[in-house]
């Protein structure tokens, strides 16, 4: 009797319960990193494609990196807002 009610109860909620949506969405994000640029030197060059996705996105002016020679910490502080030396992030990885 105790498990014919336990399977009632299972086949009860496996009927009432609603599927996983599947038209879920998520969001990209696209970082373009220039190694050893200055955020204003793409204003030197026609650059007409680096303005189309500035002026539809987001462009860094007058960031100070972290690390300034060193790419992967730089890019690791960005990422998760952790200094370098938090992270044990000395040298390149």
């Amino acid at each position: 009797m105790k498990s014919e009610l336990l399977l009632v109860l299972a086949l009860s909620l496996c009927v009432s319960s609603k599927p996983l949506s599947k038209s879920r969405t998520y969001n990209k994000l696209l970082l373009i990193s220039f190694d050893g640029f200055r955020w204003d030197y793409d204003q030197d060059a026609n650059t007409p494609n680096l303005d189309k996705l500035v002026k539809e996105g987001v462009k860094a002016k007058y960031i100070n990196p972290p690390a300034i020679t060193m790419t992967s910490p730089s890019h690791f502080t960005t990422i998760t807002g952790k200094a370098r030396l938090s992270a044990y992030l000395l040298a390149y990885v």
